[in-house]
């Protein structure tokens, strides 16, 4: 059932979202499957979350690339957005674990 849920997300971006492959994103799918049958570990919140980010971000860069068909102001975008997350990553993890350090609780 999974693996036809995310078949048909994949096959709806690249048709809807202007070629848009989520291949990478339907892994969450499968996490949210996992959330809601209860498995240890596996958020919600978390899987809902990045599923809808990347939506909203295919959508607007579909919508941007449109517009703006020059490769140096997508350049541009793509460079202050990378930008900003790693910043708002670095002040989000300032004082945590580091990614590798962390177990589970297994």
């Amino acid at each position: 059932m999974l693996t036809l849920a995310t078949g048909v997300v994949d096959a709806v971006s690249v048709l809807a979202l202007g070629r848009v492959f989520v291949a990478n994103m339907t892994g969450n799918v499968v996490f949210v499957g996992f959330a809601l049958a209860g498995v240890p570990d596996f958020s919600l919140l978390a899987s809902v979350v990045a599923l809808l980010g990347f939506l909203a971000g295919a959508f607007v860069g579909g919508r941007l690339g449109r517009r703006h068909t020059h490769r140096a102001w997508a350049l541009a975008v793509a460079t202050v957005l990378i930008g900003l997350v790693a910043a708002v990553s670095a002040v989000r993890s300032r004082g945590s674990a580091p990614w590798h350090a962390v177990t589970s609780s297994a």
